[in-house]
C-alpha cells in the first residue's frame, strides 16, 4: 500500500505519468519528442543511417536509436521486444523460414527448436524507414512517399501524400487504407478517430459497427451502436452526453432532424445491419459459414466503392449508382484488391488520368511527352519521370 501511494504522488506529478511496473524505465517522462523527430534524423544522415524512437534504460529519457546490424533473427520475447518494423514470431532455430509453435513442427530442421525471435515485418511502418539488409534495395525503400509512424512502429491514422497541394487519408496500424480523406490544407481538424476505432473493432471480431464517420474519418456529433446511443466529440469520440437507448436519440442535444431523421441507420448501413443480425443468428443454431451475401459500406454509412451482383463487381459512387463501366467481371478472384480509387477520384475531382478497367488506379501512368512514371493506389506518384516503360511493382 505504502508503494501504490508513491506512485500516485508521482504520477500527480505534472511530469512525469505511470507508465508500467514491469518497465525498466517505471514512470516516463511526458515530452514532444517521438517517431517524427527519429524520422528528420534519417531523412538528414549523410550515412544513409536509420533510427527509431526508444528511451534510455538508466535515465528514461527520449532519444533516437540507431539500426545496428541486422535486427532479423534476434532472440525475443514479451520482455524483451523486437525494435520497431519487426515482430516476434516462432520459428524454428537457425531455419528461421519456417514458422513454428512447438518442437514437433521442427523435427525436419538441423536444430528441432521451436524459438521466438525477430522477424521483419512488411506490415509496419518502420520498414520504410529502416535501411538494413531486411528492407534495403526492395520494394519498401520507397523514394516519394514514406509513411508518417508512431512511436511503436505503426502508421499513424492520417497520412498526407502530395504535399501542399495534395490529400490526407485514412489508414490503419498497418496501411490500409480507410474510410476519410480530404485536401492538405483542410486537414488541420481531421483525426481519423472515428474510422480508426471502427476498423479496429472489426478487426477484433464484430461483425458489425454502426459508428458514423464523417468526410475526415473524425466522428459526427451523434452515435449509435449495439443498440445505444450517445453524443460524441468529433475530434476524439469522447462521450459528451448520457447514453440512452436508440428508441430515445432524439432527446438527445446532438441529435438534429435534418440530419438523422426518425432513422439512424443509411441506406446502405441498413442492409449490412440486417445481414450481420442474419448472420449472428445463423452462426448460433449452427451453421458455421452462412452464404447470405455482403455489401459494402463507407464509414458514414453510404454506399461503399463497389457492389457485387451476379458474380461480378461494379464501381459505384456514395449513393450506390455505378461509376461508368468500372467493373470486375469475376468478383470472385482479387476482391480484397478492388478499391475504385481511381474511379471515384475522377468523378469527385474530374482528374485525367488512367484507370484500370476494374476501376483502380493503372500503376504506371504516362505524360503527353511521352514520360512514364508510376503511382500508387491512391494516384499519387511514387517514382521519377522515366523516358521507358518500367515495372512499378518493384517501386513502393
Amino acid at each position: 500500500m505504502k508503494n501504490l501511494k508513491l506512485i500516485l504522488l508521482i504520477c500527480a506529478h505534472p511530469v512525469f505519468c505511470l507508465f508500467s511496473e514491469s518497465d525498466v524505465c517505471y514512470y516516463r517522462l511526458v515530452t514532444d519528442f517521438s517517431q517524427d523527430n527519429c524520422t528528420e534524423k534519417t531523412k538528414n544522415d549523410v550515412e544513409n543511417k536509420s533510427y527509431y524512437y526508444a528511451r534510455d534504460s538508466s535515465s528514461c529519457l527520449p532519444k533516437c536509436q540507431e539500426y545496428t546490424g541486422n535486427p532479423n533473427n534476434f532472440p525475443c520475447s514479451n520482455e524483451k521486444p523486437c525494435v520497431p518494423g519487426f515482430s516476434c514470431e516462432y520459428r524454428c532455430y537457425r531455419d528461421f523460414d519456417v514458422r513454428c509453435t512447438t518442437n514437433q513442427d521442427c523435427m525436419h530442421t538441423v536444430f528441432k527448436n521451436c524459438k521466438q525471435v525477430c522477424v521483419a515485418d512488411p506490415g509496419s511502418c518502420m520498414s520504410y524507414w529502416s535501411n538494413i539488409d531486411s528492407y534495403k534495395s526492395t520494394y519498401f525503400s520507397a523514394s516519394v512517399f514514406k509513411p508518417s509512424c508512431t512511436n511503436d512502429g505503426k502508421w499513424k491514422a492520417k497520412q498526407c501524400k502530395g504535399g501542399v497541394n495534395g490529400r490526407c487519408f485514412c489508414f490503419d496500424d498497418h496501411g490500409k487504407r480507410l474510410f476519410g480523406e480530404t485536401m492538405f490544407h483542410k486537414s488541420n481538424q481531421m483525426t481519423c478517430a472515428c474510422s480508426s476505432r471502427k476498423a479496429a473493432l472489426l478487426a477484433q471480431g464484430r461483425s458489425y459497427v454502426s459508428f458514423h464517420c464523417d468526410s475526415l474519418g473524425n466522428y459526427e456529433k451523434l452515435q449509435c451502436d449495439s443498440g445505444l446511443c450517445w453524443c460524441a466529440e468529433p475530434k476524439s469520440g469522447k462521450v459528451i452526453a448520457p447514453v440512452v437507448p436508440m428508441k430515445a436519440m432524439i432527446k438527445l442535444p446532438c441529435y438534429e432532424f435534418s440530419q438523422t431523421g426518425n432513422q439512424y441507420y443509411r441506406k446502405c448501413d441498413s442492409v449490412t445491419y440486417a445481414l450481420a443480425t442474419i448472420t449472428e443468428t445463423l452462426k448460433r443454431h449452427g451453421v458455421k459459414y452462412p452464404n447470405i451475401g455482403s455489401i459494402v459500406c463507407d464509414g458514414d454509412g453510404s454506399y461503399g466503392p463497389y457492389t457485387v451482383k451476379d458474380g461480378a463487381a461494379y464501381c459505384t459512387s456514395s449513393d450506390g449508382a455505378r461509376v461508368g463501366s468500372y467493373s470486375l467481371p469475376d468478383a470472385s478472384f482479387n476482391l480484397d484488391k478492388l478499391n475504385c480509387n481511381c474511379a471515384r477520384d475522377k468523378q469527385k475531382y474530374n482528374y485525367k488520368i488512367n484507370c484500370l478497367e476494374n476501376g483502380n488506379y493503372n500503376p504506371l501512368q504516362t505524360t503527353q511527352s511521352n514520360g512514364y512514371y508510376c503511382v500508387d493506389d491512391d494516384g499519387f506518384p511514387k517514382t521519377d519521370m522515366f523516358d521507358r516503360e518500367v515495372n512499378c511493382t518493384e517501386y513502393y
